[in-house]
């Protein structure tokens, strides 16, 4: 899916896709809601896959010298 159709289901502008994207603007929770929805995702998805990203960070980190 690009950013244009991205933005089309979840009802904002490209532009704001893109920015929040490269990490430029943050956005409202409902706006990302509506992110997650345009995406078929479940909030708890995200969290889920946050976490564990986070965890293997950790892990990483805690073996390094």
């Amino acid at each position: 899916m690009t950013q244009s159709e991205l933005a089309q289901k979840a009802g904002v502008t490209q532009r704001l896709v893109s920015d929040f994207e490269r990490g430029k603007v943050d956005i409202r929770v409902d706006t990302l809601c509506c992110l997650f929805i345009a995406l078929d995702l479940f909030v708890y998805q995200v969290l889920t896959s946050v976490w564990r990203a986070k965890t293997r960070i950790r892990r990483n980190v805690d073996v390094l010298p």
